[in-house]
């Protein structure tokens, strides 16, 4: 079975959380392919798929999307219906395209994918600037 949900709390409190559904053995009959063991307990799997909110100034654009998009992933149809789904629960638009010779920062990047789902400008301030 798989259970999908969204947590939101302090940061180590849900930590916590996670720390402790990870230490749990649920009962499950099964024998290993490779050692031939017979096993009776099963460790429950602990997936992280995390949405984020990533805020930046628009002038840095560019910048920040090429240094977020590690990798380009290819979309899949369900995917791609879902990210358009949720562009328009949030009230956003399709991730422009990059213009190539733009500057991406160091970041770790390794074993890791960030998928795009899209973006949308910030309100603006009645003196004129963003209200990041």
């Amino acid at each position: 079975m798989h259970f999908y949900c969204i947590t939101r709390g302090v940061k180590p409190n849900i930590d916590r959380f996670i720390s402790d559904l990870q230490a749990q053995y649920w009962p499950f009959e099964y024998t290993n392919p490779v050692t031939k063991e017979k096993c009776n307990l099963v460790q429950m799997g602990v997936r992280p798929i995390q949405f984020w909110e990533m805020v930046f100034p628009k002038e840095s654009m560019n910048e920040a999307l090429k240094t977020m998009l590690v990798c380009q992933p290819t979309l899949s149809k369900n995917q791609e219906r879902l990210a358009a789904l949720m562009r328009k629960c949030l009230n956003a638009k399709k991730i422009p395209e990059i213009p190539p010779e733009t500057r991406r920062r160091i970041v770790f990047d390794r074993d890791l994918e960030v998928t795009p789902i899209g973006i949308k400008e910030d309100k603006m301030h009645p003196q004129g600037h963003e209200m990041l």
